[in-house]
């Protein structure tokens, strides 16, 4: 499934170089501002998030990377 305005939670991990883990555990929170599940009947369906998220929280990982 390829969808440019979505991307999955492994492709966030991978873009802000956490682990899925922590990806899953934001979205589970509700901390990802308009994640969603595929099929959230199924634990195991895929988390989308928005492109525009992703790239919001890889900034804002970055600023606070290059403050510390």
């Amino acid at each position: 499934m390829s969808n440019p305005d979505y991307m999955t939670a492994e492709q966030v991990a991978e873009l802000l170089k956490v682990d899925r883990s922590y990806i899953l555990q934001q979205c589970r929170q509700g901390k990802v501002s308009g994640a969603w599940k595929i099929n959230p009947a199924n634990k195991n369906s895929p988390w989308m998030i928005p492109t525009s998220t992703a790239h919001e929280m890889a900034t804002e990982r970055e600023r606070n990377t290059n403050a510390q």
